[in-house]
């Protein structure tokens, strides 16, 4: 038990590191400062929740993606003010929720007592992957739309292995959610029951999961079109104005082949898999085998990945940071590979080195602060 509370309190602190002082600081990418200034603006009365403003000049009505995180980072305008920090609070809040997703679908998945206490793995590997620094300082879009994506194959998974369909609607929500923040890439959690099933169970349960799910997504358009019928207009525009022609390859293309991203993938996977070439050497060398590729939790997590992140290539209009949804998987589907190979070198530490780790642990933490 104090090796792992050395081990958290280490991610812990590297996660003070890689955030705080970003957090702090003025500046960030364009696309997160339009989305600053469009929340600032509703926040202050200009545009409206589903006709968001930019600028008088450049898109003075903003139908580019759906208008949901503009609405919810707007109220944190309202309650913080409008100085350049508002957006930095939001940013680590969305940060601290989506670790929490993160820890919750580990736990559901864990088998024993042991694998539970090493949630810090998942989010370990979360935070070596350098595009999540990177895209979570920039107040991005893809950030709210993983977050709401997390939580919907949480309760997805939970209805799945423990038969409680009615956390299927709350999954619905969670992708409805994910669709009104960047469109239909939120939509991907449609297909778990499908890699749940390919693994686990029936095709027949995962059709009809899935139909259930559909159902319950039309329904909300339903009930989002009697309520506030102009965020169908919104819809409408972002649909014929920015999803087509990027279909189309008629907008901002920036790759001149598709599975640029693919390889942009894999770089920023590159700790995780030299970690498990490494490993995976060091047991054929030495005739040792806890690395096993046929594990389900691995496997589940990997095709869910995938299932988020293979699609995007579709189009040439290709960025990095629009696989952010996809990477808790991916930092998921790698700690249940390596959990046992990690433990056994972990047990093979002396005690001093956890002291020496909390140590480590509270001397980063005090000098982020102080810086």
């Amino acid at each position: 038990m104090k090796k792992n509370n050395a081990l958290v309190l280490i991610v812990l602190a590297l996660l003070i590191t890689i955030f705080l002082p970003s957090l702090v600081h003025q500046g960030m990418f364009l696309d997160g400062i339009t989305y600053s200034a469009i929340s600032k603006n509703l926040a202050s009365g200009i545009g409206s929740c589903f006709a968001p403003h930019y600028t008088k000049v450049l898109y003075p009505v903003f139908y580019e993606h759906p208008p949901l995180v503009f609405i919810i980072q707007s109220y944190f305008f309202s309650i913080f003010g409008n100085g350049f920090y508002t957006e930095n609070i939001f940013s680590l809040c969305i940060i601290l929720i989506s670790v929490s997703g993160i820890f919750l679908c580990w736990r559901l998945l864990s088998g024993s007592e042991v694998e539970r206490r090493n949630f810090w793995l998942p989010i370990l590997f979360w935070l070596s992957i350098p595009i999540v620094a990177w895209s979570y300082k920039n107040n991005l879009l893809e950030n709210v739309t993983g977050l709401f994506s997390l939580f919907a194959v949480n309760f997805l998974l939970n209805a799945l292995i423990y038969s409680r369909n009615l956390l299927l609607f709350p999954a619905s929500l969670f992708i409805f959610l994910a669709f009104l923040s960047k469109g239909f890439v939120g939509l991907f959690p449609i297909a778990v029951p499908f890699d749940y099933a390919a693994l686990y169970g029936s095709w027949k349960k995962a059709m009809i999961n899935s139909f259930v799910i559909i159902v319950c997504l039309f329904c909300f358009f339903v009930g989002i079109y009697l309520i506030f019928p102009e965020l169908i207009t919104n819809l409408k525009f972002y649909f014929t104005q920015q999803l087509l022609p990027a279909l189309q390859n008629k907008r901002e293309i920036t790759t001149s082949y598709r599975f640029k991203l693919i390889f942009d993938l894999l770089l920023d996977l590159s700790i995780p898999i030299i970690l498990l070439i490494g490993f995976w050497y060091y047991e054929w060398k030495n005739h040792v085998k806890t690395i096993e590729f046929k594990n389900k939790k691995f496997l589940l997590f990997i095709f869910i990945a995938l299932t988020a992140s293979i699609p995007l290539i579709i189009s040439l209009k290709q960025r990095k940071f629009y696989l952010i949804p996809s990477i808790p998987f991916y930092a998921l589907s790698f700690g249940f590979l390596l959990h046992q190979a990690i433990l056994v070198q972990i047990n093979k530490l002396p005690e001093i080195s956890f002291k020496n780790i909390k140590y480590l642990s509270y001397g980063l933490i005090g000098f982020i602060f102080v810086y």
